[in-house]
């Protein structure tokens, strides 16, 4: 750790240098399991960039059940802007649904905040964003389900995420502007 910090304080550029395969140190911090370096790295403001295949270092992460990068992400300041980040076609909460769905309940208890006398739920990881629909239907040649964050929980019989405090409260909302 110390070796990357006297590093990036002579040359700050290398936070986002990228390899041959195009993956920065990120990529290859969240690869190797390295949850303390990706935390900092973060911190000093790493570029989210895609590596030649498309994908951002916490697609490496998940796919890798990499669990302590993704606590290292959820616990960070940036942690909904690496989380709803565009990668091949959709966004790292899927895959985190998929791998590390105790990640995910971790990343939605992180979206609900109590406010002396109310609780604040934060529907952003459960939404998928409209400007997002299009790359979506192109890169997977399918039409947007509506609610797709949910019907992959469904998919994938995530019971415990469907039941979770914050979709139960999105799932209400949703039926009260139906009725």
């Amino acid at each position: 750790m110390n070796c990357i910090r006297l590093l990036l304080s002579v040359n700050p550029i290398l936070i986002d240098a990228q390899n041959r395969e195009e993956k920065t140190a990120l990529h290859l911090a969240a690869q190797s399991g390295q949850a303390e370096v990706v935390s900092h790295l973060l911190s000093c403001g790493a570029s989210l960039i895609k590596d030649c295949n498309g994908y951002l270092f916490v697609n490496y992460a998940t796919r890798a059940k990499e669990k302590e990068v993704l606590i290292a992400v959820i616990q960070h300041a940036r942690w909904t802007e690496v989380l709803l980040s565009v990668s091949v076609g959709c966004c790292p909460v899927f895959e985190c649904i998929q791998y590390l769905p105790e990640c995910a309940s971790m990343a939605l208890d992180r979206s609900i905040t109590d406010k002396g006398y109310k609780t604040v739920y934060d529907f952003s990881l459960l939404q998928f964003a409209v400007e997002k629909i299009p790359v979506y239907e192109e890169t997977l040649g399918q039409k947007y389900p509506f609610l797709p964050i949910l019907r992959h929980m469904v998919n994938l019989n995530r019971v415990s995420l469907l039941t979770h405090p914050l979709c139960e409260a999105y799932l209400s909302m949703k039926w009260y502007e139906i009725c």
